[in-house]
């Protein structure tokens, strides 16, 4: 996810999709370092803000896995959800600590 920060707010400006090259895809995620690095030059001018993945099964509660992958306190980590309809969660890890984060959808059509 990629856009700026404000405050204590990340606003998202564009979605960039990553391949998969974890060899047991569906269960788990991987990012291609070679599409890593180039989502960073093509959008240099952007800030990362965040990631996001889908839990085509589960509710938006970040797994253990998830949790342990949430690096960085500046970032949010999206879950889409696809379990009887699609939903969604954000969340920061702040101190160690998991919380979730408000989410406002604006329409800039």
């Amino acid at each position: 996810m990629l856009g700026r920060s404000e405050g204590e707010s990340n606003i998202l400006t564009h979605f960039y999709a990553m391949s998969n090259i974890h060899p047991q895809p569906k269960e788990h995620f991987s990012f291609s370092p070679a599409e890593q690095l180039k989502v960073l030059r093509e959008f240099s001018h952007l800030q990362i803000i965040g990631i996001y993945h889908s839990h085509p099964h589960s509710k938006p509660i970040p797994s253990q896995e998830d949790r342990a992958f949430m690096f960085f306190e500046t970032y949010s980590n999206l879950i889409i959800s696809l379990q009887g309809g699609i939903s969604f969660a954000s969340y920061r890890k702040i101190n160690q600590e998991v919380q979730s984060e408000s989410v406002k959808i604006y329409n800039t059509l």
